[in-house]
């Protein structure tokens, strides 16, 4: 593991602690210079629209702010529009939607493919070609993604790539 890509998870997890009011402008001037230097590489893409991917209903709101934050900024380094179109569930049956912070890798695999669905907004979508950019603030097993992957090509949408700020080192999962 580089000492940036503990600096990076270190970064994540203090935002997902505060809000984005409790971090300071230059850490977020930091997070907006990083996107700035990705900016090439994400446009190579070819993407039209970003998705947020979206955090435990159950959680307050500036836990996700940071996916958020990103998101927002991109829309107005590439130039492109930003979607909600994917929701999680609160509940999965009957039973609540558990939260992901201590499964294991397999546990998480099976929890998330059930938890998310496609926003009833999708149906505006329909007749267009979407090439997507997912964001994610973490990285853990990768299920979140595969599954809001899924969900979007079942409705014949392009995910062309995903950007996270930090990936979780396998077995740390909780």
């Amino acid at each position: 593991m580089s000492r940036y890509e503990a600096a990076m998870r270190t970064f994540v997890y203090e935002a997902k602690k505060t809000s984005l009011n409790g971090l300071c402008s230059s850490q977020l001037d930091f997070l907006k210079s990083l996107l700035d230097y990705w900016g090439p590489e994400l446009k190579a893409l070819d993407v039209d629209t970003i998705i947020q991917v979206p955090g435990h209903p159950l959680r307050s709101r500036w836990e996700s702010d940071l996916s958020w934050f990103i998101s927002c900024e991109l829309e107005e380094l590439l130039k492109i529009k930003r979607l909600s179109l994917i929701k999680r569930k609160l509940f999965v049956g009957n039973k609540l939607s558990p939260l992901q912070k201590n499964a294991t890798r397999e546990d998480r695999q099976n929890l998330v493919s059930s938890q998310y669905f496609l926003s009833q907004d999708i149906k505006r979508f329909k007749d267009q070609a979407l090439k997507v950019l997912l964001v994610d603030d973490v990285f853990t097993t990768g299920a979140t993604l595969k599954a809001c992957t899924s969900l979007l090509r079942a409705k014949g949408i392009q995910v062309n790539g995903a950007l996270v700020l930090a990936k979780v080192e396998r077995g740390n999962y909780g």
